[in-house]
């Protein structure tokens, strides 16, 4: 299978085709930075190749930052009230998306909506995304594909990583796929092929550029120039998800326990305390990864250079090189697949990647 990024030239054909289905995937991650957009065309007729048509992000207002991050411990007025803000966020952003396209006469066929997820909790047989999908099935005229992960997770599986489907069937020779997003995780290919969360990434990793007044620290270049903390590390490594089996999947409030951890150590040097991380999070993800397996790395923490060369230092992996477009929109991108099966009426969730009972087909659709 194979995905092609669209010549400008080349757009406005492949999006009027007849038999191509054009569908669209959003993502809001867990490190709060904002809401990625996909525009992907698929042809019916060569279900083997994706074109991506456009891709963009749309940051979040720091209002919205804000509310996002403390929206767990509110009530369900305040709640629906940010769900309200989150949705016409989502609304406006796909609304300004459209207009950038080459062509106004587009059919989208899907829009696949992962929401904002606020509290992962398969073991309660629940998933929680922000998002009011009717609502913007029907400001848009166009059908949605929403709640993603709750069939599988009640069906006995973690509901994460969602797009293991889009890793399996588009890099079948990459051994081990690595998303640095909030949340670290992987896909690893095998006789059947597991996916799981590992750790904690950009999540604490901003948090920590924040307390310097930065979004994020750009490729690693603050992170580098500290040094190496072994208390600070030992303690990181300690908790008990670690040594849990797979499958297995983080909730967004686990990162309270590490920013704990790391407040207790405030008077270290902020570069000290992003470069132990990063230790961590390559010693983390270097226990699942065989030496000189080849790995794919994507995800906001995919630019950072001090991470990136810390991950292939402990695991002694070889990289293999993709698009910047494919780095920052793999999940977005995915989304869009996700959605394109559900179309087909073929299973777009794996059994084996996230310890369900049985693969589904997963999502509910909103008509307009």
């Amino acid at each position: 299978m194979e995905i092609n990024i669209v010549p400008y030239l080349k757009k406005k054909v492949l999006l009027q085709m007849k038999n191509a289905k054009n569908i669209i995937g959003l993502m809001s991650g867990s490190s709060l930075d904002g809401l990625d957009i996909a525009l992907v065309n698929f042809n019916d007729q060569n279900p083997q190749a994706l074109n991506i048509i456009s891709v963009d992000t749309f940051s979040f207002p720091d209002s919205l930052s804000h509310s996002l991050s403390l929206i767990t411990k509110s009530d369900i007025n305040t709640y629906k009230q940010i769900e309200k803000e989150f949705t016409l966020f989502t609304l406006s952003s796909i609304q300004n998306f459209l207009k950038k396209l080459p062509s106004k006469d587009i059919d989208i066929a899907l829009i696949v909506n992962h929401g904002h997820t606020i509290l992962h909790k398969p073991e309660d047989f629940y998933s929680l995304q922000l998002s009011n999908h009717q609502y913007i099935a029907s400001q848009l005229n166009i059908p949605v594909l929403g709640d993603l992960r709750n069939r599988d997770i009640c069906n006995g599986g973690q509901g994460a990583p969602i797009i293991t489907i889009f890793d399996l069937d588009f890099f079948p020779d990459t051994e081990i796929c690595i998303n640095l997003g909030g949340i670290a995780n992987l896909s690893i290919k095998g006789e059947i092929i597991n996916s799981f969360d590992v750790c904690l990434c950009n999540q604490i990793l901003n948090y920590l550029a924040n307390q310097l007044g930065l979004p994020y620290d750009n490729e690693g270049s603050i992170g580098i120039q500290g040094k190496f903390l072994p208390h600070v590390f030992d303690l990181l490594n300690q908790m008990d998800y670690f040594s849990k089996k797979i499958p297995k999947s983080l909730d967004n409030s686990f990162s309270m326990y590490h920013r704990e951890i790391l407040n207790r150590f405030n008077r270290e040097n902020i570069a000290d305390l992003l470069h132990t991380y990063v230790h961590h999070i390559a010693f983390q993800l270097s226990k699942y990864i065989a030496q000189d397996a080849t790995i794919m790395i994507t995800g906001g923490g995919g630019h950072n250079k001090f991470l990136v060369k810390e991950i292939l230092s402990y695991s002694k992996a070889k990289l293999l090189y993709v698009d910047s477009v494919l780095i920052d929109n793999k999940e977005s991108i995915g989304m869009a697949y996700f959605g394109y099966l559900y179309l087909l009426d073929r299973i777009n969730c794996i059994k084996t990647a996230t310890g369900s009972h049985k693969d589904t087909i997963s999502g509910i659709y909103y008509n307009p």
